[in-house]
């Protein structure tokens, strides 16, 4: 069991390095989010709510329940990129070196999906904070439903990036897939 979060930690860290080796990427992760946020939030306060079919969707809970969503699309769709940029590994010949190295693969897949979403938890939750501080009004959301509702997203998305990476990897061409996979995220 040591050498599978060796294996894990390891997976952690080489994504970490490859992909966030600039503070420029860091400045995008934090500023795309901002001005797609800001065009949905606006996009919903044109409409009335209190017609909504929606019962718990009011005006006084709009901005929590936007941040919830917005932070599970953004788990879910960061794990489609990452697993697209896996694939990209197995071209680079990593593919032949997991299956000739005695390291469990599954811990390779799970490490590479819990390096993004990682990456996405940090950088939602200070988004999601800073938010709801500069949120004005009253906060109309219960904390033990918020959080439930947080873990239960990490772990299904943690499940989806572990899947895409098996698939991503394993295929000749994913391009196709990436297609399919990412435009669901864009709507």
């Amino acid at each position: 069991m040591n050498g599978f979060f060796q294996v894990l930690r390891g997976e952690l860290v080489k994504q970490h390095r490859n992909y966030f080796h600039s503070k420029m990427i860091y400045i995008s992760l934090f500023l795309w989010p901002v001005f797609s946020f800001i065009t949905t939030f606006y996009s919903y306060r044109s409409f009335e709510m209190a017609d909504s079919a929606v019962s718990y969707l009011t005006r006084e809970n709009l901005i929590v329940y936007l941040i919830l969503g917005y932070m599970c699309m953004s788990f879910f769709r960061s794990l489609v990129q990452s697993a697209w940029n896996f694939s990209f590994e197995r071209t680079g010949g990593t593919l032949e070196l997991i299956f000739l190295s005695p390291a469990n693969r599954l811990a390779v897949l799970l490490g590479n999906a819990s390096s993004s979403l990682v990456e996405s938890t940090v950088v939602m939750a200070v988004f999601g904070t800073a938010i709801l501080l500069l949120k004005k009004e009253e906060l109309y959301a219960k904390f033990g439903a918020c959080l439930i509702a947080f873990t239960v997203m990490l772990i299904l998305a943690l499940l989806w990036g572990v899947l895409l990476n098996a698939l991503f990897l394993f295929s000749r061409d994913t391009g196709f897939l990436f297609t399919v996979l990412e435009e669901p995220m864009e709507t």
